[in-house]
């Protein structure tokens, strides 16, 4: 699961763990992240009214990535940390750029306008991006 670059010492018993444990809670934030994802591609085109099974199973959804955010961010080591940090910083910068730029266009006549769905997948993209981008030149592997 965890592999080694040729010539470095093997992870000990702890480090796998540790490593491990950051995966499966990792791993568990990104399926949040998709049941966010399909939930609102599932049900955000329902125009019969208020659908709120989706608004609890979307609010779970938001609350279970939240707690897994939590759960790494308390497991993690400085590296991974400031990773975060620069990664958060870099994506708020970009997207309020964006925001700043799709609300000038919309307010000067342009009529920008985007589907929730699209500005949710932007959104992700470009955290994923960045937090790829930033772990690379971190040397995070």
């Amino acid at each position: 699961m965890v592999a080694t670059k040729p010539g470095e010492e093997p992870l000990s018993d702890d480090e796998y763990e540790d490593t491990r444990a950051l995966l499966f809670w990792s791993a568990l934030g990104m399926l949040a992240y998709g049941l966010i994802l399909g939930i609102t591609a599932i049900y955000g085109k329902d125009t019969g009214g208020p659908n709120w099974f989706a608004l609890a199973a979307l609010c779970c959804a938001i609350a279970g990535q939240w707690a897994c955010s939590y759960i790494l961010w308390r497991r993690y080591d400085e590296l991974y940390r400031e990773v975060t940090r620069t990664a958060c910083a870099v994506s708020y910068v970009i997207l309020e750029i964006l925001i700043v730029l799709w609300a000038g266009l919309t307010l000067f006549g342009f009529s920008i306008r985007f589907d929730p769905m699209a500005v949710l997948v932007v959104m992700m993209t470009i955290s994923l991006v960045t937090t790829l981008t930033v772990s690379i030149k971190r040397g995070v592997n």
